[in-house]
């Protein structure tokens, strides 16, 4: 049977979701038509829908959107699969570097010079070049360094930018 649903409401979640239209059409059948309201889904294609973006299935069942919060929906692994259920240590980390962040921020006042520099269009190739230009380091600095992971570390908090490592 068939759910009557808000295509607008749909076309929200599915478009603000960690998991790009292409991706989602090749796991979704009909989901075009769906965006569209040409088709209604059943109550499990929207909870199949649902998963995928990693919302609620009942957020698809109303008729506005509601704020969700998004952090949730950006840890993704391999293939845009969501995670079903993050480890406690993963939320208690998240959680840690969240507040190390926030009073970062409100203690920091100078603008790094890269930052904003590059975006998702720019060759990979030249914001390698110029990341290895900034930090200093050579081409095969990993066959140099005693300690690769230190030595990255070092020029990387070098530059102002904080390095936090979780180990366990």
């Amino acid at each position: 049977m068939s759910m009557r649903i808000d295509t607008n409401t749909l076309n929200y979640y599915v478009q603000n979701a960690q998991i790009s239209l292409s991706v989602l059409r090749t796991k979704i059948n009909n989901l075009d038509q769906f965006l569209s309201g040409e088709k209604q889904p059943t109550f499990n294609q929207l909870s199949e829908i649902a998963k995928k973006i990693n919302v609620p299935t009942g957020l698809l069942l109303l008729n506005k959107t509601i704020d969700i919060d998004i952090k949730r929906l950006d840890f993704r692994t391999l293939e845009s699969d969501s995670i079903d259920e993050a480890s406690e240590e993963l939320r208690d980390t998240i959680a840690e570097m969240e507040v190390k962040q926030e009073f970062l921020k409100n203690e920091i006042t100078e603008t790094l010079d890269f930052v904003g520099q590059f975006s998702i269009d720019s060759n990979f190739l030249e914001v390698a070049k110029q990341i290895r230009n900034k930090l200093e380091i050579p081409l095969f600095f990993h066959n140099q360094a005693d300690n690769p992971l230190n030595y990255l570390r070092d020029k990387i908090n070098g530059i102002g930018v904080f390095v936090f490592l979780m180990v366990k």
